[in-house]
């Protein structure tokens, strides 16, 4: 972790979950969305990665789409805010780097780090 984050209390990563075949963010998703969108709105310097993943069910082809359109309906949402669109970068691997457990893998992770 960026001792710069240890600084701010910040964690290294958040994880935004997703039901299975979904790319909606749920009102969970949308209170942990406004609290990382309050702290960019804090730290000028921070900037976020948001990395969508897909569980192993179904076919790879789709499972990659649909973490893209996760992870594009996390950066999107963080995005309404006013963020400039450098401060929030998209990644996304399908069900490449899972957990293999599930509902663990159906997440955009958002990370943290200092420019």
């Amino acid at each position: 972790m960026d001792p710069r984050l240890q600084n701010l209390h910040l964690p290294a990563s958040l994880d935004i979950r997703f039901f299975s075949g979904s790319h909606a963010l749920g009102l969970n998703s949308q209170m942990q969305l406004n609290e990382i969108m309050e702290i960019l709105g804090r730290y000028p310097q921070i900037r976020v990665v948001c990395t969508g993943h897909a569980d192993a069910s179904g076919d790879r082809a789709p499972n990659y789409q649909l973490s893209k359109r996760r992870a594009q309906a996390v950066r999107s949402y963080l995005l309404q805010s006013g963020v400039t669109d450098d401060r929030v970068l998209l990644n996304f691997f399908g069900e490449e780097r899972g957990r293999q457990s599930g509902s663990e893998d159906r997440r955009v992770e958002v990370t943290f780090y200092v420019e």
